[in-house]
C-alpha cells in the first residue's frame, strides 16, 4: 500500500533529465570515452550501499528465484 503523503516529484518520461547519449547498458558505459566517471559512480552507488548496510548475503532458499537489478544510466546535470 502506498501512504498518503508519498509525492512523486519528476517522472522521467515527463522531463529529459539525461543527455542524449546517455549508455543503456553497462557495455555502452564501460566502452564510452566517459567509463571512468561511470565506473567511479557505480563504485560510489555501491560503497553508499555498503556503508548503509541496504542487504544482507544469504542462501537463496530452496524454490526462490533470484530478484534481477540493473543500473540506470543518466547523466546528472547541475549536481
Amino acid at each position: 500500500m502506498i501512504p498518503s503523503d508519498y509525492v512523486v516529484y519528476l517522472q522521467e518520461s515527463d522531463y529529459n533529465i539525461g543527455a542524449a547519449n546517455d549508455p543503456e547498458m553497462f557495455s555502452e558505459a564501460m566502452s564510452s570515452k566517459e567509463s571512468n566517471l561511470w565506473h567511479n559512480a557505480m563504485k560510489d552507488e555501491m560503497d553508499s550501499m555498503a556503508f548503509n548496510q541496504v542487504w544482507d548475503l544469504v542462501q537463496l532458499p530452496s524454490g526462490v528465484k533470484v530478484i534481477g537489478c540493473r543500473y540506470i544510466f543518466k547523466t546528472k546535470k547541475d549536481s
